[in-house]
């Protein structure tokens, strides 16, 4: 690293230092970590338990603040432990860890049906408490819509932006393959209406924690992307980490899935265009890499994910 952008980096990390001493003169700092790989937000871990949050803009204030809005409404409804936000004046905020490792895809699946099963059903009552809050602003306490809200108009200019952009770069097959995602919604203008509720917007496999010796959930992280929108795009989140397979398991529970799956699977499938179509304007490799291993019902280690008498999404 250039001496002059370690010099800054150090600046940032005192400044970051010496702001939370300032608001948090009773704690007592044994360790320290910095982490300032996100593209938004600086983080800084003190003893590995509390974590404080400093946005980079200033633009990022407001996302914040529709953060804080949909945990506070999520908190006493979730069977699921979420971030208990501390805010202060100098535009901040801190949360105490949740104890518990991502809940990989592999790790998932090496799980005994029981477990499987248990978790499928936390998962389920808490996108079910989450789904089913009310859906109008007013009534959801000013939440305003996620940012994963797309409308018609802009699904169709999705399609049009990955022929113009995308295309190019890929074969007769594939773009085929990628027009033919898209003729249910050509084909009906309703097809992803929906009613909005609170969603989380982000559910992928590295926001949901776990316990490894009780092989059970200890919470869900990370609501940056909540707010008002289709419970379909959870759901669609579920089948990219870990498979329909294990989708179908949580509707057993969750019966609304059924009726959502085929919004969920066009979530699932123009997600990753989506991405690549980032990777392609900003030509950052990057970007095409951070969804790489989509989910499969089959996992590397050769174990089949709970299919058999699981349930039909069908």
């Amino acid at each position: 690293m250039p001496k002059r952008r370690m010099n800054r980096e150090a600046l940032i990390q005192r400044e970051h230092l010496q702001q939370i001493t300032q608001v948090r003169p009773d704690l007592v700092i044994e360790e320290v970590e910095h982490n300032r790989d996100g593209m938004l937000n600086d983080i800084v871990i003190i003893n590995s338990n509390i974590i404080f949050r400093f946005p980079r803009y200033t633009w990022v204030l407001e996302d914040m603040e529709q953060e804080r809005i949909c945990l506070e409404f999520i908190q006493d409804r979730s069977n699921l432990a979420v971030p208990v936000w501390r805010s202060y004046d100098q535009g901040f905020i801190s949360y105490e860890a949740i104890p518990g490792i991502p809940l990989s895809r592999n790790q998932l699946l090496q799980f005994p049906r029981k477990d499987q099963q248990a978790i499928a059903e936390q998962l389920a009552l808490f996108l079910r408490n989450m789904h089913h809050l009310p859906g109008r602003r007013q009534e959801a306490g000013e939440v305003k819509r996620s940012l994963t809200y797309q409308s018609y108009n802009d699904w169709l200019s999705l399609l049009d932006e990955l022929q113009q952009e995308l295309f190019p770069f890929l074969s007769s097959y594939m773009q085929d393959q990628i027009e033919e995602i898209f003729h249910p919604l050509i084909g009906d203008n309703t097809f992803m209406d929906c009613r909005e509720y609170l969603i989380h917007g982000d559910l992928r496999s590295y926001h949901i924690l776990y316990d490894p010796d009780s092989r059970r959930i200890t919470g869900i992280i990370d609501f940056g992307s909540a707010g008002l929108g289709d419970p379909a795009y959870d759901i669609s989140s579920i089948i990219n980490d870990y498979g329909e397979g294990f989708a179908a398991l949580i509707s057993r529970h969750y019966p609304g899935i059924k009726e959502m799956i085929d919004r969920a699977r066009f979530w699932a499938l123009t997600s990753e265009l989506q991405w690549a179509l980032a990777g392609v304007r900003t030509q950052d490799p990057s970007w095409f890499l951070v969804h790489l291993t989509g989910a499969r019902d089959i996992s590397p280690l050769g174990s089949p994910l709970l299919l058999t008498g699981s349930g039909d999404l069908r």
